[in-house]
């Protein structure tokens, strides 16, 4: 991550378009990179949703679960401006 986005804010979006669930305890190491300031899961089946929430409670910064691909990119863009302006004050 450094060498590709030095300097820059990072938000990770999950397109699950297959259902699938993450080993929650990756979230405790994943908490850790500095840049990475958020986490957004894109979930279509209630299923994949619920694996979306439990997974967030290991991830201790901002994570949100969303319905389609161009919610969690409003979020995303709204989250990266927010940590512009705190980290300005």
């Amino acid at each position: 991550m450094d060498e590709h986005f030095a300097n820059k804010k990072v938000v990770y979006i999950s397109n699950r378009y297959f259902n699938y669930a993450v080993d929650p305890l990756t979230y405790l190491e994943t908490s850790k990179i500095h840049k990475l300031i958020a986490i957004a899961i894109v979930a279509k089946t209630d299923l994949a949703k619920s694996n979306a929430r439990l997974e967030s409670m290991f991830y201790k910064k901002k994570f949100e679960v969303f319905d389609t691909l161009s919610e969690a990119m409003a979020w995303v863009q709204k989250e990266l401006v927010n940590s512009e302006i705190n980290e300005g004050s």
